[in-house]
This record gives C-alpha cells, sequence and structure tokens, in this order.
C-alpha cells in the first residue's frame, strides 16, 4: 500500500507514453481503449488510497529506497487523496467527453497531454521536496499549454496559449528561484527538513546538517515568490490575465480538466505551504501572519470582482472562466483562515466547483450539439443542477456544504466580513447563471453544428455519471451527520506541521 501514490502517477505516464507510441499507427480503437481503461484504473487506484488513509492514516512513499532528505519521497494524507480523487475522476469525464465530442486525429494528442498533466498534478500533490514540486509544475503547464494550442488553425488558440505559455514560464521561473534560495539556506529541498528547521534552527538532521547562517530573510524572500506563483497557477486576482483567453478557446474535454486539477494546484500549494512548510511556530511566523491577512484580503477582493463579472456575462464559456475565479478566490481565503471548519471548507469547495464547471460544461455541450429533444432537456438538466451546485445555497448540493463550512469557520475567528463576502459572492453570481438559464428557457438558442465524429449517446453518459455524484455527495453529508466531521478531523490532520515532519523524517520536533 506504500506505494500507492506512485502507482497512480506512474499508470497515468506509462499511459502517456503508451499513447504517444500507438498515436503514431492507426489504431484508432485501441487507442480509445487504452485511455479509458487508464483513466478508470487511476480512478480506482485513487479510490483505493483515499479508503486506505481514512482508515490507516498517511502513507509515505520513498524512491529508490533513499531514506529522506535524500532522494524523492512522496507523500499522501487526507488533502492530497482528496484532490487525487477528483483530478482521477475529472480525467475519467474528460475521456469520455473527448471521446464524443472531438475527432479522433485530435482527441489522440488530447489523451496524451492530458495524462501528462495529469502526471505533474499527481506529482505535486504528493511530492515531499520543492524541487520536485518545480518540476511537476512545470510538466502541468507545459501539458496545459499544449491543449490550449489544441486546435492550432484558430488563431484565437494560439494567441491565448502564447499569452498563457509566455506569463506561465516567466511566472513559474520565480518558483526555481525559490527552490535554489532555500537549497542554499537550508541545505536540503525536503518540505519536512526544511519544515523542521524553520522551527528549531539548531536541529541536526543526518545528510542535509544545519543551516547556513540566518536563514530568517532566505525563508520571507520564497515564501513571497512561491505564493505568487500559487496565486498565478489558480487565476486569483491580480493574476488572473490569462485565465478567461484560455478558457473561452480551450476544447471543452480540457476545459474540464482545468477547473478539476490543473488550476486547484495554486489552492493546494498555499495550504502546505503556510500550513506545513512554514507552520504557525516557523521563525517567520509575524511575516506569515502578515502574509495570511494580506491574502485574507486579495482573495476577498478577487472574490468580488470576478462575481461581478460573472454577473454581467451572456456566453456559457466567459460565466465558467469568472465562476472559476470566485470559486477559487472563496476557497484561498478558507485555506488561509487557519482553523479546521474553513480550511476543510475549502476543500470541499474546490470539489464542489469541479463537480458544477464539469456539469455545466458537458451539459451546454450536449443542449447545443444535440437535435434530439431529449438530449438537449438533458443538457439542461445538467446545467440547471451544475450552477445550482455553483450557487451553493440548497442542501441537495455539495456547493451548499462547502459554503456553510467556510462560514462556520469565518464565524469561529470573527471573520464577518467572509460571510458577507460569501454570501454576496453568491448573489452576484446568480444573476450571471439563472440569466443564462432564462434565456435557455425563454428561447431556444441556436445549435451549433457537431464534429464528424459527435456521439450524443456517449456523451450523455459523463453526464449522468456526474448528476449521480453530485447528489449522491450531497446526500451522504445528509444522511451520514458523521461523514463532516470526519472531513474536519482529517483535514486538521493534514495540516498538522509535526505530524508531517514526523511521518517523513521520523523525528519528533523538540526532541
Amino acid at each position: 500500500m506504500n506505494a500507492l501514490p506512485a502507482s497512480i502517477l506512474m499508470n497515468y505516464l506509462f499511459a502517456a507514453v503508451a499513447l504517444s507510441i500507438l498515436g503514431l499507427t492507426k489504431h484508432r480503437k485501441v487507442l480509445d481503449i487504452i485511455a479509458l481503461s487508464a483513466s478508470v484504473t487511476g480512478l480506482m487506484l485513487s479510490l483505493i488510497l483515499m479508503r486506505y488513509i481514512t482508515s490507516n492514516g498517511s502513507i509515505t512513499y520513498t524512491f529508490g529506497g533513499f531514506k529522506p532528505p535524500l532522494g524523492v519521497v512522496y507523500y499522501a494524507d487526507f488533502v492530497s487523496g482528496v484532490f487525487s480523487l477528483i483530478s482521477s475522476f475529472a480525467l475519467l469525464i474528460s475521456t469520455m467527453c473527448a471521446f464524443a465530442t472531438m475527432s479522433f486525429a485530435t482527441r489522440k494528442y488530447l489523451y496524451i497531454l492530458a495524462y501528462l498533466l495529469l502526471t505533474g498534478v499527481h506529482g505535486f500533490i504528493f511530492s515531499g521536496d520543492v524541487f520536485h514540486l518545480y518540476v511537476s509544475v512545470e510538466l502541468i503547464a507545459i501539458s496545459a499549454y499544449a491543449i490550449t494550442a489544441l486546435y492550432s488553425n484558430r488563431s484565437g488558440n494560439i494567441r491565448a496559449a502564447l499569452l498563457y505559455g509566455i506569463a506561465g514560464t516567466s511566472i513559474t521561473s520565480f518558483l526555481f528561484l525559490a527552490v535554489i534560495i532555500l537549497y542554499g539556506s537550508y541545505g536540503t529541498v525536503n518540505m519536512a527538513d526544511i519544515a523542521l528547521k524553520s522551527i528549531f534552527n539548531e536541529e541536526y538532521v543526518p545528510y542535509s546538517g544545519y543551516v547556513f547562517g540566518d536563514v530568517s530573510t532566505a525563508s520571507i524572500v520564497a515564501l513571497a515568490l512561491i505564493t505568487w506563483v500559487f496565486l498565478f497557477k489558480s487565476g486569483i486576482m491580480p493574476n488572473h490575465f490569462w485565465l478567461p483567453n484560455v478558457y473561452r478557446v480551450t476544447p471543452i474535454a480540457g476545459l474540464i480538466l482545468f477547473t478539476s486539477s490543473a488550476d486547484l494546484i495554486g489552492i493546494y500549494g498555499v495550504l502546505r505551504l503556510y500550513h506545513v512548510v512554514f507552520g504557525d511556530r516557523c521563525i517567520i511566523s509575524s511575516f506569515r501572519t502578515t502574509m495570511m491577512s494580506l491574502l485574507t484580503a486579495m482573495s476577498m477582493i478577487s472574490t468580488f470582482f470576478s462575481s461581478l463579472l460573472v454577473a454581467k456575462q451572456v456566453r456559457i464559456r466567459n460565466i465558467v472562466a469568472y465562476s472559476t475565479i470566485a470559486q477559487l478566490s472563496i476557497a484561498l481565503s478558507g485555506v488561509v483562515a487557519g482553523v479546521p471548519e474553513a480550511v476543510s471548507g475549502a476543500i470541499l469547495h474546490v470539489v464542489a466547483n469541479a463537480l458544477g464547471d464539469a456539469l455545466v460544461l458537458c451539459g451546454f455541450t450536449l443542449h447545443a450539439w444535440s437535435s434530439n429533444k431529449h438530449m438537449r432537456k438533458l443538457g439542461m438538466v445538467s446545467i440547471s443542477i451544475g450552477f445550482v451546485n455553483l450557487f451553493g445555497l440548497l442542501p441537495i448540493v455539495p456547493g451548499f456544504w462547502s459554503k456553510a463550512l467556510m462560514s462556520l469557520g469565518f464565524l469561529k475567528v470573527g471573520n464577518l466580513l467572509g460571510v458577507i463576502v460569501i454570501l454576496l459572492s453568491t448573489g452576484l453570481c446568480a444573476i450571471g447563471y439563472f440569466r443564462y438559464l432564462t434565456r435557455i428557457a425563454i428561447r431556444e438558442l441556436a445549435k451549433s453544428t457537431p464534429p464528424r465524429d459527435y456521439s450524443e449517446k456517449m456523451l450523455s453518459i459523463p453526464i449522468v455519471i456526474l448528476i449521480t455524484v453530485t447528489i449522491g455527495f450531497s446526500l451522504s453529508i445528509i444522511l451520514n451527520p458523521y461523514l463532516l466531521p470526519i472531513v474536519i478531523n482529517n483535514t486538521l490532520d493534514s495540516t498538522r506541521s509535526d505530524r508531517f515532519i514526523y511521518n517523513l523524517l521520523g523525528i519528533k520536533p523538540g526532541e
């Protein structure tokens, strides 16, 4: 079981390699079968991982048997398990959507890029050292740029991919700079080693030894640089400039992956950075507190203005783009609130946003392309449930419970403004959501011409799965009163820096 995190990543990496080789041939059915099988396998492995973690606790896996801080180490706990599960589920939905909506000549490239992207995502969420984390970010970024430019015959795609690529490459280079600074100061790139030495500067760790001089300045610079990179990756204002253009042109199958994996890593990274690597007892605790206050203000401003933009949109892709910025901004405010209820609410919120966006995008595609009135009704139902989930004021959808948990956390720390911003954002986004639904209900929007390989029956399958999972997830919360406390307790364990240090290094801080 200790090899489960690596098994998930290797499943996606080997699938990408196999699809690359077979893509040179004309084995159309074989490629589709491999893509679907690998996505199902990855989801099953993520489910097994999640079940193991909830029953037995976190997993530490060392590549090649090198004891940390030497070598690459993977660490999986409840939070990383949740992110693995939602990204693996999104890959399955994306694969089915690609099969139903894209020509074989295009989707075979999407398969390869999607599996490379998921390899990077899992490398990021399981990584126990900052250098491997940087490598994973680069793999995610390159895959995302290529997916954005997949329809290379359209000028809009190339323009969006260039903007995304140039800005992304420039900003992620600061992550590499931060890795160099941390290694030069702490003598290690292992996150647990850095976390230990940021608390006890005189601590000696085998192989990495002691810190080099005063690490306060180096820690401050590294924390600021990495935070900036993570805000860009999740499109938090003012680092959102790339996201709307990318969402307007990316294929629907790729867009589902973005909202459910690639664009979530910034939120996950902030959680790891501020709760585990540089926890509340670190040497720069006062600067950390200042940064968390700044992030709270930025997230609330980003939530308000992106929600305001949602209210003004009439096109579905624009609605999804600015809605994603708003929902991830809300999640960021929950992560930096510092209480288990708010952090667990933020994790649930990124899951709810991923499900909601996938429902809206798949439903929109079916409604826009199908000539069958029953299929068009199914598409409208999918859009409606997706918007209700993103709206989040009804207990039959997960979005309600995530916002309720974050509001409870904000009230617990006396942050009434946070609750007001959530309610205000909900109201503003609802204008954009339900205005679009009204346009569909009052008059039929013009149907787009579907591609030659379009299969409405195949597209209906992921929609039914998404509706079942979304409603079933919420019903499980309603029917099982112990579920949310379990989530809160497991989230608390995942954000404990001392437990992270002990599980990776076998050292109890202070002993």
